[in-house]
């Protein structure tokens, strides 16, 4: 009886990591390659080489490099969602969320990886680097997350190229980043997005030209029937006076 509760207790544990994993990660992150380096140029505009580790791969890394891939990894994993990861970025990730149509608990840690350069020279080092990474499938892409010294922070320049096969950033620094993408199985729903701006304009501007345009309506009507009362006042005036100047002509005859 004790092994068959222990043998339950195992697999509900082994079930209850199973859920943590995929819901914030993609099933395949401990075993998926890292994206691959399809340019990199520091400051001067200087190619350089840079290395790319993924989780599965870790054991490759410094150790220190590697803890901090592991601590990462543990964050992601033990967060509710992909917003509660850092309370100091929940409200950009959650209006990221709301911006690609779905929920902040359908966001999901696509890849993890460190990333480094192969040789940092004192030329290039604490400054900035334009990084492009191959990326298979970058269609629900909501932001890249930089775990930096402790903290995660949302690397805001990060945007996919035009023919939607790269990932492009800028950052000052490396050190574990991870890619934010919307479930598989989340339904993108337009009506989540936020109006745009200019569409608040417009829509402003038709609205301002509507109640002009009934204004302009209402007063001309007013005016007609002003005009209108003033004629009957003066017709009805003229017409007792007419009366007056009748019954006069008659008195006098």
């Amino acid at each position: 009886m004790k092994k068959i509760v222990l043998f339950v207790m195992v697999l509900a544990l082994t079930l209850s990591w199973s859920l943590a994993v995929s819901a914030n990660f993609v099933p395949s992150i401990e075993a998926k390659p890292a994206p691959e380096v399809s340019g990199a140029t520091d400051e001067a505009g200087e190619a350089i080489q840079m290395v790319i580790v993924s989780l599965a791969n870790k054991d490759e890394l410094p150790e220190e490099a590697k803890q901090a891939l592991e601590t990462a990894y543990n964050q992601i994993v033990n967060a509710k969602d992909i917003s509660e990861v850092s309370a100091t970025i929940k409200e950009q990730i959650e209006e990221l969320a709301e911006n690609a149509g779905v929920e902040a608990e359908e966001l999901i840690a696509s890849d993890l990886f460190d990333l480094s350069p192969e040789n940092l020279g004192e030329a290039t080092e604490n400054g900035e680097y334009n990084i492009s990474l191959a990326v298979p499938s970058l269609k629900n892409f909501v932001c890249l997350l930089h775990y930096v010294d402790g903290e995660w922070e949302i690397v805001s320049n990060a945007k996919v190229s035009a023919d939607g096969k790269n990932l492009e950033f800028s950052v000052d620094g490396f050190s574990p980043f991870a890619i934010i993408t919307a479930s598989p199985d989340a339904v993108v729903d337009p009506a989540r997005k936020p109006v745009p701006l200019v569409v608040w304009i417009l829509i402003g501007i038709l609205v301002g030209a509507l109640i002009d345009v009934a204004i302009i309506f209402f007063m001309e009507k007013k005016a007609k029937q002003t005009a209108a009362a003033v004629n009957a006042n003066q017709a009805l005036k003229d017409s007792a006076e007419e009366n007056v100047a009748s019954k006069d002509k008659r008195s006098k005859k």
